[in-house]
């Protein structure tokens, strides 16, 4: 019986060892099935993670152009505001100085006509003043006796009242 038994062990041992193989090599079938499933859900997971960072970014993107928008539109309309301002600003001081500048310049032309007056005036004085100069009975006499006139006589207090202008008027 010795020969029976050691063929029988040796071939429950041959048949544990097959029976192992097999199952080792469904162990190293399963971890490869499930390594490739890890992978493929991975991947699958990393193409989902960078679609939503996508549709993220896109409206990330989007938020920041419609924010972009409205400050463009702010400044533009801050902008807008602020030269209408300066322009109103600018034209009440144009107008402020141009009410100055006409009235000045009707004082002006005020102060002229009247220098132009006082020339008139002393002009005619100038002219009666060389006529009486050219007339010898006007021209006082050097001795310091007084020269005849042909002018009225002096009012009140012995002083001619009468001025160069109504002389001229006068005459």
């Amino acid at each position: 019986m010795g020969v029976g038994f050691i063929t029988f062990g040796m071939a429950v041992l041959v048949l544990a060892v097959g029976g192992l193989l097999v199952y080792m090599s469904q162990l190293v079938k399963n971890a490869y099935q499930i390594k490739i499933e890890l992978r493929t859900e991975l991947s699958e997971g990393l193409q989902r993670v960078d679609d939503e960072a996508d549709k993220k970014l896109k409206w990330i993107k989007r938020d920041i152009f419609e924010e972009v928008d409205k400050i463009k539109t702010a400044l533009t309309v801050d902008h807008s505001r602020r030269l209408t301002e300066l322009q109103e600003a600018v034209n009440s001081q144009l107008k402020e100085r141009d009410e100055v500048w006409r009235r000045d310049r009707v004082e002006l032309i005020k102060i002229i006509e009247r220098q132009r007056e006082d020339i008139k005036v002393l002009d005619q004085r100038v002219r009666t003043l060389r006529r009486d100069q050219r007339r010898p009975e006007l021209v006082p006499p050097l001795d310091g006796t007084p020269a005849p006139s042909s002018e009225p006589p002096p009012e009140e207090g012995g002083v001619d009242a009468a001025t160069p202008e109504e002389r001229v008027q006068a005459r």
